[in-house]
């Protein structure tokens, strides 16, 4: 016969293990995370608005991107590119941290094919160079 204290016990540790959910990540947990830094010797482009190949891009897009170091903004002149070159004759830049934002001078052509590139020249603030030419490729609305 089983005594209640063994029964007790029984259940006791049952419950012990199968009533405790496991622990799930929270929101409060991925937003107590630490903001990334510049631990990486490796330069490029981390993202783009427009996206790479994306289409019915608006004509009055400002094209923003963002690097996985600050920019070193002296690097930019003969490094960055564009085409259809055209009525696109300059742009303004505008560094905030590791953002960039080229502001065409006029408004794109409508249904046009363009390509941004950041020649692999282009430098971070730490000296450090992309190891390859970037392009962004987008159509326009």
């Amino acid at each position: 016969m089983i005594r209640p204290v063994r029964i007790f016990l029984l259940v006791s540790i049952w419950f012990a293990n199968a009533c405790v959910p496991k622990p799930e990540p929270s929101l409060l947990g991925i937003l107590a995370l630490p903001s990334v830094t510049q631990s990486s010797n490796i330069f490029f482009v981390e993202s783009t608005t427009p996206t790479q190949n994306q289409t019915n891009v608006p004509i009055t897009t400002i094209l923003s991107f963002t690097f996985s170091q600050v920019l070193n903004t002296s690097t930019l002149p003969g490094n960055l590119e564009w085409s259809p070159t055209g009525p696109l004759t300059s742009f303004t830049v505008t560094p905030n941290n590791r953002q960039v934002s080229l502001t065409p001078n006029v408004n794109f052509a409508n249904g046009s094919l363009y390509t941004i590139r950041f020649k692999k020249e282009v430098q971070s603030t730490t000296g450090n160079s992309m190891q390859a030419d970037f392009e962004l490729i987008f159509t326009t609305e």
